[in-house]
């Protein structure tokens, strides 16, 4: 998944939980309840949620994706 577009990541996975860009994220963008890496946003930020799992896809300033973070609750 790394250096694929958001909209291969949209074709592969769906319409996200929740997603927000760098400028307009809230300082806490993490779902409470689910582990998480806490990092900054470069360009935006997925956020995917099933039964058990959370999956943080976050996108560069060219909309690639950089790094995938799957986290338990």
């Amino acid at each position: 998944m790394a250096g694929d577009s958001e909209s291969r990541v949209r074709e592969l996975l769906g319409e996200p939980l929740h997603e927000h860009k760098k400028d307009s994220a809230p300082a806490n963008y993490y779902i409470s309840g689910y582990g998480r890496k806490e990092r900054p946003i470069t360009g935006k930020a997925l956020i995917y949620l099933d039964v058990d799992l959370i999956l943080y896809v976050y996108l560069d300033s060219h909309g690639r994706v950089e790094e995938t973070v799957i986290a338990r609750s």
